[in-house]
């Protein structure tokens, strides 16, 4: 597993906003909600302004004039409803149809004082079948749909292209032995929703004890009723016609649910930044685990060409390119967060005890010519990242202590111990080292490499930058400062690259 420090994404950035494209009148787009928070702001202060401004006579003021401001405000919101785009001279703009549970969400939004625009997500994909010499091999006992489906890039994709923006379709407060509020929460999705849910790819019925107890409560009643199917209507006795019966009502509710439940456990992912370990902490109602159509297409690897991340405050799921992707290829995420530490047996062991997968990309496949570049690269982030990680906890300490010495309190007890410059010089070159062997496993433009960059940014060139001056090496100093200057506009791109451009803060 990775190490400990975190980057933590900040829930009021607003990740609706990216890369858009041209919108294609034949294409089957998917939308976002795109939230205008410096107009909704500016809306709000000339409303509360007006008010104020009439004074005690302004409650005098109805009839006409009131009505008139609700039509106003109707006007308003139907145009925040209309779709926006900017598309080539060859393409055409779409007309797209709400639907009622859609607009009433963003009417609640409106009224919260959040103005949001419709705007469409065009698909760089489609959906296909894999070839049976490229899929991700269950390798034990196979489900009874056993052929895979992936998405698949039906144009060139530049980076940080937004490939999806969407809600959930269904959200759970707990995970695994929820199977009663899963059943009831698909139950209450519409027929198109339901049937988003039918195309996602169902894990194996081996990849959890839950699903494989329900498998063996299923399987020995199919065949029976196969048994009984095959005994020609007029031929079947009195007793084996109503134990068809019996045995028809019991698979009624046993398959699908045995289906949905595989589906879920092949495809949920986190809709809280709380760890899992503080889950039970949370309120009981709190969803912490989700689902969702499109992202759910989208199938594993350990050198994703994707990011997925969900943004609470909006609700949605967005899916970036986090390298240019050619047309034909397919679209890539990854099922676990530490692929980038563990060697290829970890991740495969990883994946077969979680879902019951054997990927089979350049990093898994011992015959593939990049294997061996992959496993090194690996290794060397592992060994580095434990290094740095060691480094920034006596940094943490040492921080600790001069902030409780300031305070005039006891100090903690850990050893303290002030690093050299010549220490943190150390330090960096291994970090930059370790951003090289990232690259070379393909997360060039990934979440690890924001992750260690803000290290470089926050923590160890200021440090670094500072002691130069202490020492009085001036230019080493203000030129450990233009790297912090060059390393934060870095940072800046990946972000847009992972989580989309956020306009509103970059005005002005």
């Amino acid at each position: 597993m990775g190490p400990n420090h975190s980057v933590e994404i900040p829930n009021w950035v607003d990740l609706t906003e990216g890369k858009e494209s041209e919108v294609n009148s034949d294409s089957d787009s998917s939308h976002t909600a795109v939230a205008d928070s410096e107009q909704a702001s500016g809306s709000v202060k000339k409303k509360k302004k007006n008010r104020k401004g009439r004074g005690k006579r302004g409650g005098k003021r109805k009839g006409k004039q009131a009505k008139q401001q609700t039509s106003e405000e109707t006007d308003e919101t139907d145009a925040m409803l209309t779709p926006t785009s900017t598309p080539r001279s060859d393409a055409t703009v779409s007309t797209v149809s709400l639907s009622e549970s859609v607009k009433k969400k963003l009417m609640d939004k409106k009224s919260a004082g959040i103005n949001y625009v419709y705007v469409p997500v065009v698909p760089h994909y489609e959906r296909r079948i894999v070839p049976s010499n490229s899929d991700n091999n269950t390798p034990g006992k196979s489900t009874i749909e056993v052929e895979k489906h992936g998405l698949f890039a039906t144009e060139d994709i530049e980076h940080g292209t937004r490939i999806i923006c969407e809600p959930a379709l269904i959200t759970l407060p707990t995970q695994g032995h929820g199977i009663k509020e899963l059943m009831s929460a698909f139950a209450k999705l519409s027929k198109d929703d339901q049937e988003a849910m039918w195309k996602m790819d169902p894990s194996d019925f081996s990849a959890s004890p839950l699903l494989t107890a329900l498998a063996n409560i299923a399987d020995p009643l199919v065949d029976r009723a196969c048994q009984l199917l095959d005994i020609p209507e007029a031929s079947r006795t009195q007793e084996q016609s109503a134990e068809l019966q019996d045995v028809g009502r019991v698979l009624e509710h046993a398959l699908p649910t045995l289906r949905i439940a595989a589906r879920w456990h092949a495809h949920c992912r986190p809709v809280t930044t709380v760890p899992q370990t503080n889950w039970s902490t949370l309120p009981g109602n709190t969803p912490v685990l989700g689902v969702f159509a499109l992202t759910a297409q989208l199938r594993h690897s350990c050198v994703p060409n994707c990011y997925a991340h969900y943004n609470a405050t909006s609700a949605r799921i967005t899916v970036h390119a986090t390298r240019p992707i050619p047309r034909g290829d397919e679209l890539t995420l990854s099922a676990i967060p530490s692929i980038y530490y563990q060697s290829a047996t970890d991740r495969a062991a990883e994946l077969l005890n979680k879902y019951a997968l054997k990927c089979t990309c350049e990093a898994c496949d011992p015959a593939h010519p990049k294997f061996k570049a992959h496993e090194e690269a690996r290794m060397r982030a592992t060994a580095r990242a434990i290094l740095l990680d060691n480094f920034l906890t006596v940094l943490e300490v040492v921080d600790s202590n001069k902030a409780l010495r300031a305070l005039h309190l006891p100090i903690s007890y850990r050893p303290e111990r002030e690093p050299a410059k010549d220490e943190l010089a150390d330090m960096i070159l291994s970090l930059q080292e370790l951003l090289s062997d990232l690259a070379a496993t393909g997360a060039e433009a990934g979440v690890e490499t924001m992750r260690w960059s803000n290290v470089l940014v926050d923590r160890l060139l200021p440090r670094f930058a500072e002691a130069c001056r202490d020492c009085g090496e001036k230019e080493k100093g203000e030129a450990a400062w233009k790297a912090v200057v060059g390393r934060a506009r870095l940072v800046v791109v990946l972000g847009e690259v992972l989580w989309g451009i956020v306009r509103s803060l970059l005005r002005g």
